[in-house]
């Protein structure tokens, strides 16, 4: 998003989304890749930015040695300086190899990190729009703190797959919707 960045001055406030970005980076830690997908997204304000842009960002950021979580902060922070938007999300869910051929050797695992910024931050509708046009409207599905059996429990679902949510979160959900109706609620 650097000044080579072309901008194009239309009339759009609206939300601006790629999704499924393929990316790669090394992890700093262990010189081992990690490999995923990134999803961007900004709300515009007055200023659009050729879609290539956004994967570019993301490329640039993942060329050097990297931690994912500061990956997903630099994409989100580059969205916000280079563009102004009202505000920006970059999430990326990424399979590390450091935790599927070493160590703890868990194929199959892969971890999310997300980045808010703006008003995405504060305006929660906005921020749900935006998940849902990227995993679709099962997207977020919040289960709200109940009581069981003087227990506090909050389970975060975003872009789940059918069958991954920890069965304790389940078996907890289902028992407290019987005991106690109306004291989970998604949103």
């Amino acid at each position: 998003m650097r000044s080579r960045a072309i901008h194009h001055h239309e009339k759009y406030n609206q939300i601006v989304l790629l999704r499924n970005i393929p990316f790669h980076s090394i992890c700093e830690h262990h010189f081992l890749p990690f490999v995923g997908h990134a999803h961007v997204a900004y709300l515009s304000r007055d200023k659009v930015v050729g879609l290539s842009k956004l994967a570019r960002v993301v490329e640039g950021f993942a060329l050097r040695p990297q931690v994912q979580e500061r990956l997903t902060d630099q994409v989100a922070d580059a969205i916000m300086n280079g563009l102004r938007p009202l505000g920006a999300i970059c999430i990326m869910d990424a399979s590390h190899t450091c935790m599927t051929i070493r160590g703890i050797q868990k194929p199959g695992a892969s971890m999310a990190t997300s980045a808010i910024r703006g008003v995405l931050v504060r305006n929660q509708a906005t921020r749900t729009e935006v998940l849902n046009l990227i995993y679709g409207s099962v997207g977020l599905q919040m289960v709200l703190p109940c009581t069981l059996e003087a227990r506090h429990h909050t389970a975060l679902r975003i872009g789940a797959i059918p069958g991954s949510v920890d069965e304790r979160c389940r078996h907890h959900y289902t028992q407290c919707q019987h005991d106690y109706p109306n004291t989970h609620q998604y949103v």
